[in-house]
């Protein structure tokens, strides 16, 4: 039988054999069956769901004028409910399943080590890459508490995406797919998807007229730009099985793109 492109490039192209993932990964990915990848994207049609309806709460406390101002305390309640309700499908998901929460690397131990090593080395190329736009940090303004308080909510949204996207879909979508390439590129651009439908409520929030026409094109667009990001995610969580590196690197890019570059 005639390989595909796709299939191709899984064998021979150098920069998917570094990103290839590690044998734990692979191994857990092979236990998923065909409903496993099903129920991966029904948690992803739900997530939208989700995201869209409390854009539209958000939207109508906006032209309500209970929403005024884009607000610190507007930013956590928008990170915690995301964390709720992205944490809240991965388990129902997962007891309709009758699967555990422990296949999700979630043991810090040598591997999360490992991982987190890794993530280390990716955010200083990320820095090093960034570092000409870096300017003053908005982090540095509010006292101890308040930057305590915006680091654990990077940490706690940074996680529940890992656990969503990396943890959960992705090793599902790349246990039953042929294409291991495709896979990924599926799951990120489903992880830029849900960023397109919740910044909805970002945008609405930061007082933007909520009445503004957004095209179909750039939110495709806007969507596809995610997967690079999430193919370094993915190979921080593939290559030791372990989510604790990805979560680190994803808080950290979050952290100077909102705090140092914006």
């Amino acid at each position: 039988m005639r390989k595909s492109l796709l299939d191709r490039m899984d064998e021979k192209n150098a920069l998917i054999r570094v990103l290839q993932a590690g044998q734990d990964y692979v191994n857990a990915s092979k236990n998923y069956t065909k409903r496993d990848a099903v129920f991966a994207l029904i948690a992803c049609a739900v997530l939208f769901v989700c995201l869209n309806v409390f854009g539209v709460l958000v939207n109508i406390s906006y032209t309500q004028g209970l929403i005024t101002e884009f607000s610190y305390t507007w930013n956590i309640l928008i990170h915690f409910l995301s964390f709720l309700i992205q944490v809240s499908i991965v388990l129902v998901m997962l007891k309709l399943r009758k699967q555990k929460v422990s296949s999700f690397g979630l043991n810090f131990n040598a591997a999360a080590i490992k991982s987190m090593g890794l993530a280390v080395a990716a955010g200083l190329v990320a820095t090093l890459l960034f570092f000409p736009r870096i300017g003053g940090s908005v982090l540095m303004h509010g006292g101890t508490f308040l930057i305590m308080l915006r680091i654990l909510q990077l940490l706690f949204s940074s996680f529940s995406e890992e656990l969503f996207f990396r943890a959960y879909v992705g090793p599902r979508l790349y246990g039953v797919m042929r294409s291991k390439v495709l896979s990924i590129l599926l799951t990120g651009w489903l992880f830029g998807l849900a960023h397109v439908v919740g910044l909805f409520s970002v945008v609405f929030t930061a007082g933007f007229t909520p009445d503004v026409s957004i095209g179909i094109l750039p939110l495709i667009l806007a969507s596809i730009s995610h997967i690079p990001f999430h193919v370094v995610c993915h190979w921080l969580y593939a290559k030791h099985n372990n989510i604790w590196g990805a979560t680190l690197f994803h808080a950290y890019w979050n952290f100077m793109i909102v705090y140092l570059i914006l």
